[in-house]
């Protein structure tokens, strides 16, 4: 907590299941704030992902997208922030959860903008859009990781004087270089071969499907490894479809979810990791992979050219394309160990310097404060 400042009661509107999210809250909770979770009824909060968190349901928009729904949520938002009272209401993404903050009526808030919900904002229909712009237009602050995704923000209806630059940052303590542990390979059923981690969620966004057609182009000792956390069902068929059909079903390989611990010991397992989305800001896996000083290879979209172009351009592959992106794989796969270890620390000398965790939290508990001195 910010020195000599009093704790705070801070309420969040998000993805209840976001890992990322739950490691936002519970950075405040550490520092010794009161935070709540206001979670839409119908929605399922994890087990105990987030203890210390006080969950509060709330009939949501989206559940009932009409104006005797909007005015339903409206009342129970204020009725139920009422009686919690925080000093700042924080919306994690730029749809729903700051619709929602925008329609309680409870100020100030807060709007952090993730990625797609501001980059591919003309999916979300003339009223969804009306929504964000009026959502972005009355927060207080609205955060973005990225320059890009500042600018969409803006292109939005976000005021440019309200803006600041938040990472959701990275534990670079867990997330550190150094071998693997002994026995992962063990575990994991692997052989002596190399290894590249496609860690982002199975869905369609994501095209994991390029990755599949690139690993049938590159030699067979090379495994593909993703995770099973919050994929979607249908992708991850038609993605073992594809795998069989190019004969590579062996060597990709769907892993339980992990925790952060786990995953810090799968990005150094990795000789690479790949991320090549057709839309996205910079993607916290592959900052948590570079904070171990593991190279990826990604899709060339504005913000990874801006944390990655002076670091490894050859790594930066065009949208959509498998020829392009099992190249870069090589190219990554190829290089040597004292080169790779001098790429690793530059690497992670960016992460330390742009995206610490207690860094960027110190800088949004300030922000927090700030506006709570201010609050009706």
């Amino acid at each position: 907590m910010t020195r000599d400042a009093a704790p705070l009661r801070l309420a969040f509107l998000g993805d209840a299941g976001s890992p990322h999210l739950h490691r936002w809250l519970n950075a405040f909770l550490a520092r010794g704030h009161a935070v709540a979770l206001l979670i839409p009824e119908g929605v399922d909060l994890p087990g105990d992902a987030m203890p210390g968190v006080e969950p509060i349901r709330f009939r949501s928009l989206t559940a009932r997208p009409s104006p005797l729904g909007a005015w339903a949520a409206r009342r129970d938002l204020r009725r139920l922030l009422g009686a919690w009272r925080p000093d700042v209401l924080h919306a994690h993404y730029a749809r729903s959860p700051a619709w929602h903050a925008w329609l309680s009526g409870f100020r100030p808030y807060v709007v952090t903008a993730w990625g797609s919900d501001v980059l591919l904002a003309g999916r979300a229909g003339r009223v969804g859009r009306l929504a964000t712009r009026l959502a972005l237009r009355d927060a207080a602050i609205v955060t973005a990781g990225t320059p890009g995704l500042a600018a969409a923000a803006v292109a939005l209806g976000a005021r440019p004087h309200r803006l600041r630059e938040a990472q959701f940052g990275i534990d670079t303590e867990r997330f550190r270089p150094g071998p693997a542990a002994s026995d992962l390979r063990q575990k994991l059923g692997l052989g002596p071969g190399r290894v590249v981690v496609s860690s982002r969620i199975l869905a369609p966004l994501y095209r994991h499907d390029v990755v599949v057609e690139a690993l049938a182009e590159l030699p067979g000792d090379v495994v593909v490894l993703s995770t099973a956390m919050r994929a979607d069902p249908g992708e991850r068929d038609r993605l073992a479809s594809l795998a069989h059909e190019r004969g590579v079903a062996e060597r990709w390989r769907i892993l339980p979810a992990m925790d952060a611990a786990r995953m810090a010991e799968l990005y150094r397992l990795a000789d690479v990791i790949v991320s090549v989305p057709e839309s996205d800001a910079m993607p916290q896996s592959v900052m948590e992979a570079m904070a171990t000083g593991t190279p990826a290879v990604v899709s060339d979209l504005p913000d990874a050219r801006d944390w990655l172009g002076d670091l490894t351009p050859e790594l930066i592959v065009p949208v959509g394309d498998a020829a392009a992106t099992a190249a870069a794989l090589r190219t990554a796969l190829a290089v040597a160990p004292e080169a790779r270890r001098t790429l690793g620390e530059r690497l992670r000398g960016r992460i330390v310097e742009r995206a610490d965790a207690r860094r960027s939290m110190d800088r949004v508990e300030a922000w927090y404060h700030q506006l709570a001195t201010r609050s009706p």
